[in-house]
C-alpha cells in the first residue's frame, strides 16, 4: 500500500467505525486487494471488528455484480454478507 492509502485507512478507522466487512476481488486492477487488508488491520487496531473477504478470481465489479440474480454465481457475496450481518447482530444482542 502507498503511504497515503495507509494514512487514509488509519484515519477512517479512527472514527467511530461500525463493524465492517470489506469485500474485494483478488484480480482487481483498480483498487489493490491489500487496501482492504490494510483497512481491516486499521479497524482491528482501533478496536473495531473488521473482516476482509478476498475473492481470488474476481475483478473490481464482480463483488457488486454478484449481488444481482444473473451474476450471483460469480462469488459467494450474498451468503458472506448474510453470515457477517447475522454474526454482528448476534454479538450485539448479547
Amino acid at each position: 500500500a502507498r503511504a497515503d492509502d495507509v494514512a487514509q485507512e488509519t484515519w477512517l478507522a479512527a472514527l467511530r467505525s461500525p463493524a465492517s466487512l470489506l469485500l474485494h476481488g483478488g484480480r482487481d486492477g483498480l483498487v489493490w486487494p491489500s487496501n482492504a487488508q490494510n483497512a481491516v488491520a486499521a479497524l482491528l487496531k482501533a478496536g473495531v471488528r473488521g473482516e476482509a473477504k478476498i475473492y481470488p478470481d474476481r475483478g473490481h465489479a464482480d463483488t457488486v455484480a454478484a449481488l444481482s440474480v444473473p451474476a450471483r454465481g460469480r462469488a459467494s457475496v450474498l451468503a458472506d454478507v448474510d453470515t457477517f450481518v447475522r454474526s454482528v447482530l448476534s454479538a450485539t444482542a448479547q
